[in-house]
């Protein structure tokens, strides 16, 4: 207190004071309000909660070669990881999971697939703040830039179209038609009425039992038996 010595009587007492107060703690600055934990994670820009285990969108455009035809499932499994799997394909190394924001088709995030068992499992680490605008791909080519748009919808009307036939061969109407009917969807969308009306006609030919069916369907191929799961 030597310093206060020189000073007037009522500056030393507050300077005193002080002293006690600030040694007591008295000046300490309240801990800042956190937020709850998972506030942010659970609400996406729009506002609408996400509920970790829920199933998020796989574009299937972009699906390469041999799992176009795959089952691909995508899912949030926590605050901000996100798992997409494909189902049997667990001997792909080559492949690569993509998050894209909705909005811009940005690269949010990416991982490779790693075999679990039979299936094919990629796991992503995802903003929380953009979980609620993502939609997932796989790609062999992660470092090339997301097809557009309007590219990913007519890659969708080829790839549907694709899953038609393969459906017809297997003498499964019901997929067919439901592929066609998203085929001709898809073109309608790409601003091709002709060919979407292609798709529709096509998808009128499937009527009664299969042996009524067009020539144009023929029995199945070596890959389509593969891809259903029957064996060769």
């Amino acid at each position: 207190m030597a310093r206060l010595a020189a000073t007037p009587p009522l500056a030393g007492a507050r300077f005193a004071a002080l002293a006690r107060e600030l040694d007591e703690g008295a000046h300490r600055a309240p801990p800042p309000r956190r937020r709850p934990v998972g506030t942010l994670a659970a609400t996406a820009s729009s506002g609408s909660p996400i509920a970790p285990g829920g199933e998020l969108t796989v574009d299937r455009d972009g699906l390469p070669g041999l799992v176009a035809g795959a089952v691909v499932t995508g899912r949030r499994c926590g605050t901000s990881e996100v798992e997409v799997r494909i189902a049997r394909f667990g001997d792909r190394r080559d492949l690569w999971a993509r998050a894209l924001d909705r909005s811009d088709r940005t690269v949010v995030a990416m991982g490779p697939f790693r075999p679990e068992g039979d299936d094919a499992v990629a796991l992503l680490l995802v903003p929380p703040d953009a979980m609620g605008r993502v939609a997932l791909e796989v790609t062999e080519r992660p470092g090339d830039e997301p097809a557009s748009a309007a590219l990913s919808t007519v890659t969708r009307a080829v790839q549907e179209g694709v899953a038609a036939a393969r459906a017809e061969r297997l003498g499964d109407r019901r997929a067919a038609l439901g592929a066609w009917h998203r085929c001709a969807h898809a073109w309608a969308a790409a601003g091709d009425p002709a060919r979407a009306e292609d798709a529709r006609r096509l998808a009128s030919q499937l009527r009664g039992p299969r042996s009524s069916w067009p020539e144009r369907v023929v029995p199945p191929l070596v890959v389509d038996r593969l891809l259903a799961g029957l064996g060769p």
